[in-house]
């Protein structure tokens, strides 16, 4: 064996063990921590966008706004009358792990961090309270569904925060009659960004391939199409995001047209992903076409 080795056996089972660890005490204790904990909201692989500490009557509240991984949404984390224990750079940081305990004065936070480079780093924070909470304005991730229908990479519809429809469906339901602008939808065609997307990778094999046919046919889109799955399986896993980030960027100044004016409210910050395949295109030899 070369890569499956006893060594590599023996430290899986000690991650395991490791991991066992926290769980029997999350099993034995979850009935003493937040609600939002223990509801199988994952914090793993997202990503703090920032941290800021307010003063309160209580002390000094310390949040975390953070990027979801699994549900590409942002939302805060504000940790009431935090102390910190041990203290890490976390604007920018990955979440790997974290573990949250019940102690007499309120919680205690432990997290794991890596930074782009894979370097690791601890924060602890002891606190009075932990709760998650949505910002105030509209991610710009939750408009995505209204923009851009019938999207290369569907999610589910749970991953879109319920605050946002509500908000987008009112305004447009008490606006009957009135703007036809208020929901920006649609103003962008998954279709149409699929060739322009390609076309940013500039691809000789790619481009070569795609004039066989015709543009603006059935024939071209769906070859389109192709192209992205094929990439998305081959060149890079992570792709969703990628193609995700690039239809965000171009979203991004209809949704502030929009907001100013609608006087809604609208965070337009996006997280650039890591190794952005239009930063980083690959080469041709790497390229599987369909």
């Amino acid at each position: 064996m070369k890569y499956y080795t006893k060594a590599w056996y023996n430290r899986v089972l000690q991650m395991s063990k490791d991991e066992n660890g926290y769980q029997k005490y999350y099993a034995a204790h979850s009935g003493e921590l937040p609600d939002w904990y223990t509801s199988r909201f994952r914090l793993h692989d997202s990503k703090i966008i920032h941290a800021t500490t307010e003063k309160s009557d209580r002390g000094k509240d310390l949040t975390l706004k953070i990027f979801h991984d699994e549900s590409h949404q942002i939302f805060l984390l504000k940790l009431r009358n935090a102390k910190i224990m041990e203290s890490a750079l976390l604007a920018g940081k990955y979440l790997i792990a974290d573990e949250l305990y019940k102690t007499n004065g309120g919680y205690e936070f432990h997290l794991l961090l890596a930074d782009d480079k894979n370097a690791l780093s601890y924060f602890t924070a002891a606190c009075a309270g932990i709760e998650k909470a949505m910002p105030d304005a509209l991610p710009l991730y939750s408009l995505y569904e209204y923009c851009i229908p019938g999207r290369l990479f569907y999610e589910s519809e749970s991953f879109y925060n319920r605050k946002t429809k509500e908000i987008v469906l009112k305004e447009r339901d008490s606006n009957r009659g009135g703007d036809p602008d208020l929901i920006p939808l649609p103003k962008l065609h998954n279709a149409d960004l699929h060739g322009e997307f390609l076309q940013r990778l500039k691809s000789p094999k790619i481009s070569g391939y795609l004039r066989q046919f015709k543009e603006d046919t059935k024939e071209r889109r769906s070859t389109e199409y192709a192209i992205l799955t094929a990439l998305n399986r081959g060149v890079f896993n992570t792709l969703t995001g990628d193609y995700e980030y690039f239809c965000l960027s171009k979203l991004k100044p209809i949704a502030e047209k929009w907001s100013n004016k609608h006087n809604i409210a609208v965070d337009t910050h996006l997280i650039l992903p890591k190794n952005y395949i239009l930063n980083h295109p690959p080469a041709d030899e790497e390229i599987n076409l369909p």
